[in-house]
Parts: structure tokens; sequence; C-alpha cells
């Protein structure tokens, strides 16, 4: 064996081993915001916790299941958006050991209409609505491994489109690690255990808020409504294009009907606002720590490319090229101005709930992994911030655009 690939086997060790140690620790702080949301409610919360997450997972499970196994079509081989995608695919199954029987490379697209319209009379509107949010996929830019009772492998067919070869090994080389390091199941375990806590906390806070008795809860809420309501008319008649859609207008009620609520309970049980304050803070800190593994896995995947012989670099230019994507739906949506605000909530939703890291440092570690691979900072500098083509034909639909101006 080499120097150079001992070094590199070692190197593989220590990463592999923080990673773990990071989903250790989210674990952890999982398990502890647990015991704090149970300390706030009685028992019995726990239990009622425990039966709705279970039965909503369960039921969510086996309709989306029912709608991949019988609907969702399997990318072919060769085709005119990716002429060497068996071929691609075939060398990093290779690679990578897993089997392209069990996990083969489905499109976000739905076949099989007809049964499709079978089952939404059987199923209802879940199944519609799972529909629905897949086709939005396939129209997108997307290449995730999803789950549903089992691991599956998605691209969507604009996002092998955008990409050229290189670029597309390495976006599904990312994603074969994602699946190889069994990063889905930790993912959904953290994930149930994130509803868990959520709903104790919510649980617990509804506890206490018929504390103070019936009578008080009927008030405070009536006050609640009764705010909720006149504000959101006022505001809707004042600034209507803040509230031009029946969602700006629910969100608008909601937040005051809680607002005032809350202040209204304060008279009767003082405590209640920093009882409600610390559920509202742990179910933040959930979301938090679910997030924050996603990210981890992510730099997780990005880190594993090169072993199924993809090019550090071409991930670098094909994360780029969605970004620019991105930004030119940003800008459509003249949101631009809203996005760049310096405010707390931008830097939150950035650094604290984004599923997927920052692209600079994305490119920062990609960096440091194709120096240590042996690629010419030429190379390197051009793939990080040199000129990005990007057909004119890619672009984010239009319902996508009135979506990100709707919020």
């Amino acid at each position: 064996m080499t120097q150079q690939k001992r070094s590199g086997r070692i190197r593989g060790f220590f990463a592999g081993l923080h990673y773990y140690f990071c989903v250790v620790w989210y674990f952890a702080g999982m398990l502890a915001l647990l015991f704090l949301a149970a300390m706030i409610g009685p028992l019995w919360v726990v239990a009622a916790a425990l039966l709705i997450t279970g039965w909503l997972e369960l039921r969510k499970t086996r309709k989306w299941r029912r709608l991949f196994q019988r609907n969702w079509a399997v990318h072919p081989d060769v085709s005119d958006i990716s002429p060497n995608l068996g071929k691609i695919m075939a060398e990093l199954y290779e690679r990578s050991g897993i089997d392209p029987k069990k996990y083969p490379l489905y499109d976000f697209r739905l076949c099989e209409k007809d049964r499709l319209e079978e089952e939404q009379e059987e199923d209802g509107s879940d199944i519609k609505k799972a529909a629905n949010m897949l086709q939005g996929m396939s129209e997108t830019y997307r290449a995730s491994v999803l789950y549903s009772g089992r691991p599956i492998l998605a691209v969507s067919a604009p996002m092998l489109a955008l990409l050229d070869d290189e670029e597309e090994r390495a976006v599904l080389a990312h994603e074969l690690v994602h699946l190889r390091e069994k990063h889905v199941y930790m993912g959904y375990m953290l994930r149930l255990l994130c509803s868990f806590v959520i709903w104790v906390a919510t649980l617990a806070r509804i506890v206490w808020f018929f504390a103070a008795g019936w009578e008080a809860a009927a008030y405070a809420a009536m006050a609640g409504i009764s705010a909720g309501l006149i504000i959101t008319r006022i505001t809707k008649a004042g600034k209507p294009e803040k509230l031009s859609d029946r969602w700006g207008q629910l969100k608008t009620f909601i937040f005051y009907t809680v607002l005032v609520s809350i202040l209204t309970m304060a008279v009767f049980m003082p405590v209640y606002p920093l009882v409600y304050l610390a559920t509202v803070l742990i179910a933040m800190a959930a979301s938090t720590i679910l997030r924050g593994l996603s990210r981890t896995s992510e730099y997780r995947a990005d880190a594993g490319i090169a072993d199924l012989g993809a090019n550090p670099l071409a991930m670098m230019t094909a994360l780029r090229r969605l970004q620019y994507l991105q930004d030119e739906a940003v800008r459509k949506a003249f949101l631009t101005k809203r996005l760049e605000a310096k405010n707390f909530r931008n830097w939150a939703g950035k650094n604290l709930y984004a599923t997927h890291p920052q692209l600079d440092d994305r490119l920062t570690r990609l960096e440091k992994i194709a120096k240590r691979l042996g690629y010419a900072q030429d190379e390197i500098r051009t793939a990080k911030s040199g000129h990005i083509e990007v057909d004119e034909s890619h672009s984010y639909p239009s319902w996508m655009i009135r979506y990100m101006q709707a919020q």
C-alpha cells in the first residue's frame, strides 16, 4: 500500500469517526429536549404524543410507499437529456457496492395516471397532495434519497438536463454516499424523535392552557380569536399588498390570536407565558438539531464522492449551476431585498434551519478535498469562482416563482 493511500484511509477513518460522534451528540441533544418537554407536562402527555407520532408516521409511510411502488418511473439508461446515464450509474453502483436492482434510479415523475386516479379515489386527498408534491419535484432541480419504508434514490429530469456527464456523476455519487452510509435511516429516526418532542411540548402547552380552568381558557380563546379577526381585517385594509392571499391572512390571524390569548391567560395564570415560551424554545431547538444532522450528512456525502470516482471540481460547478438558477428565481420573484436583509430571521434561516449548508462552505470543503487529491490550483480556482454557463432554457417553473412571491 502506498503512503498516499494509507494516509487517505487514515484520514477517512477519522472523518467517519467525527461524523458518527456528531450523530451521537445530535441524538443526545434531542433526548435531552424530550426530557425537558416531559418535565413540563403530566406523564400522560408523553404517552399521548407517542401514540400521535406513531399513528401519523405509519399512515404517511403506508400511503407514500404505495405511491412510490406503484407509480414511480425509472430513468432509462439512454435518453436525450442524459445519453450516458446508464454507464455512469453502472460504474457508481460497482464502486459503491450498492445493488442496482434493489435501488434503481427513479424519476420524481409519476407514471400510470389511470392507476393514480384510482388510488386518489380510494385514499382521498393525502395521495393527491403527495402526487402534487412529487410532480413539483419532477419540474425542479432535485436529487435526493427519500424514505418511504425503504430508501428511494431519485433525480429529476431537469437536473440531468442541466448537468454535463462529470457533474452528473458527482451529484449522483453524492446521493449514493447518502445511501451507502445509511444517512436516510439516521435522519428518519431523528425526525421521528423530533416529531415526538414537538408533540410532547405542544400537548404540555395545551394542558397548561386549561390548567386555570375552562372558563379562563374560554375567555382567553375568545379574546384571541376576536383580536385576530379584527387586526387581520384592519391590516388587510391598510396594507393590502401584504395580505393579498389567504395564506398571508391566515398567518396574520394565527399570530395575533395566539399572542392575545397568551396575554389574556397571563391574567389568570401569570406563569403561562413562561411555560409557552419554554415549549416553543424546545420545539425550535428540536428542529434546529434535526437540520444540523442534515447539514452534517451533506458535508459527509460531499467528502465521499471521490471514493466513487467522482470529480470534486465537477461537484463544485454543479452546485454553482444550481445556485445560479435559485438566484435567478429569487430575482424574478422580486425577493432580493428581503432575502438580503441583515436580520436574525435571515441569519437563522441560513445557519440554523437550512437542511443544506451554504454554498460557500461547501465549496471551501470541496476545495480542500481537491487539493488533497492533487488537482491544480488553477483548475480549483476556475471551478470555484470561474464563469458558469447556464443555458437559457433552464429556469424554475412559473408556479415556483408565484409560490416564492406568496411567501
